[in-house]
This record gives C-alpha cells, structure tokens and sequence, in this order.
C-alpha cells in the first residue's frame, strides 16, 4: 500500500483563477483511503484562505474601477451608448461577484473550496491525525539544528511539524504532493531518513496524477490536461 500527503499549498492553489476547482477535487477524493491528513494542514489553511479571499475581491473591485472610458469626441456615436450600457452592466457584475467573495470570508459554508475540504477533514475514511507535545519538541529541535523541511523564512515549525508526523505515521511508502521546495531543494535528506525512519520509500512530486499512479488509480484526461501533461 502507498499513503498519500497532499501539502496545504496545493489545497490553497485551489483558488487560483488558472486551476479548475472541481476537477482536482474529484481526483483528489478519489484518494481517500490512502490520505494522510495532519490537523496542522487544516489550520495552514485557515489561516491563509481570508487573506487570499480578500486579494480575489480587492481583483474585482479594481477591475470593476479600471473600465475605461470612450474619448469625449466618440460621445455621440450609437456605440458609445451601448458600450456605457455594457460597462456599467460589467462593472455591476463584478462588484457582486467580489461582494459574494467577502461573504465567504466571514461565512465559511459559503466557500465551496473549503466546503469541499471539510468534508475531507470530516471524512471516516480519511485519516486526520493531531499533533502531540512529542511531535513539536521533535519539531522544535529538527529547526534548530537546521534539517529539512523548514519555514526559511519565519520561525513557525509547521512544516517540521508535518514530517515528524509523517514520519510517525506513514506505515507505508508515501508520496508527499507539494509545492514547497523545501522537500525538492532537500530530497536526498528527505528520501534517506524517510527510509531510516520507517524502512520504506518516499516520493515527493507536485502534481495530483502522480499520487493517483502511485496507488493504482488512472488520472482523468482533465486533470492530465490541467497539469500539462495531456
């Protein structure tokens, strides 16, 4: 059996305007019985999704500002009316549309990304695990002496959190799907104390379909598509 450990950026990227949101869902529930999801990833999560929501909505108002204007002498043509007419209807949607995504800030029920991850989270099959005490001391001295995976930039021990728990838990080979490069700008560390560890192997790749083939399961073509590689 191969476990599965999908990162918090990858579950962030979901409200990027270039990914298709339903699409990567689907595949990913598809991975449930082999899912690995630590508790620290749902807070990541939370922490990070208002500010996201608020820079989509703060897109939205801009653009809605942004219309511009037909010149003065143009102001009699039939055209210019009808452009006026559109724009304002444009602008009208976009305002909306930014509105609804504030409204998801303070009404979580209300995001469907986060929907579609609490059911995750509150899946049966899927194996949400709590950090302990244990884990954040081992995770407190993997930072100090400077062993990967780290947070180069802060203090906060989320990552080293992460791959203690991993590394308790994966009882199995496991594939990590990230876009951290942390894990790629140390991977020979990763794969030998991961082998250490627990005796088996680990795969760390960036990209859903990978985790689908490594346990068996063909990726659609949509996915294959959204990832470059159909």
């Amino acid at each position: 059996m191969t476990r599965v450990f999908i990162d918090t950026n990858l579950f962030l990227g979901l409200y990027d305007a270039g990914e298709d949101f339903q699409t990567v869902i689907a595949e990913i529930e598809r991975l449930k019985p082999d899912l690995l999801l630590p508790e620290t990833v749902l807070d990541e999560f939370l922490r990070n999704r208002d500010r996201l929501l608020g820079h989509h909505a703060k897109a939205l108002r801009n653009a809605a500002g942004a219309v511009q204007s037909p010149p003065s002498f143009l102001r009699d043509s039939p055209e210019t009316a009808a452009f006026e007419e559109a724009a304002e209807r444009y602008s009208h949607s976009l305002l909306a549309l930014a509105d609804e995504i504030e409204a998801m800030i303070t009404d979580k029920k209300e995001d469907p990304v986060w929907a579609a991850i609490e059911r995750l989270a509150t899946d049966s099959g899927v194996r949400v695990i709590r950090w302990t005490g244990e884990h954040l001391g081992r995770a407190q001295s993997r930072k100090l002496v400077g062993n990967p995976p780290k947070n180069e930039r802060g203090q906060t021990v989320g990552d080293e959190v992460i791959w203690e728990i991993l590394l308790d838990e994966a009882e199995d080979d496991l594939v990590v799907i990230t876009r951290d490069q942390t894990y790629q700008n140390h991977l020979s560390f990763l794969i030998h104390e991961f082998k250490l560890r627990t005796g088996h192997r680990l795969i760390v790749d960036d990209r859903i379909s990978a985790a689908l083939l490594a346990t068996g399961r063909e990726p659609s073509e949509a996915l294959l598509r959204l990832e470059g590689g159909g």
